[in-house]
């Protein structure tokens, strides 16, 4: 959640912590961390290698999730 804010503060600045925050998906079982986690890999798509497996992990849960997600 707080890379979620440091990437709205400081747009281009950290891009390097995406691969990092990817690498961790595993951890994120709260839904404000699963939602700051979706909101990151739909803005940095583009420079994220693999978005779209990253999100595909979602769809098959997403109607269970809770509505923050």
């Amino acid at each position: 959640m707080v890379a979620k804010d440091i990437f709205r503060k400081f747009p281009s600045k950290y891009d390097g912590l995406t691969k990092d925050l990817c690498s961790r998906i595993s951890e994120y079982t709260e839904p404000e961390a699963k939602a700051a986690f979706i909101w990151v890999v739909g803005e940095y798509a583009e420079i994220i290698e693999k978005s779209e497996e990253l999100i595909a992990k979602y769809f098959e849960s997403f109607l269970e999730e809770p509505s923050l997600v």
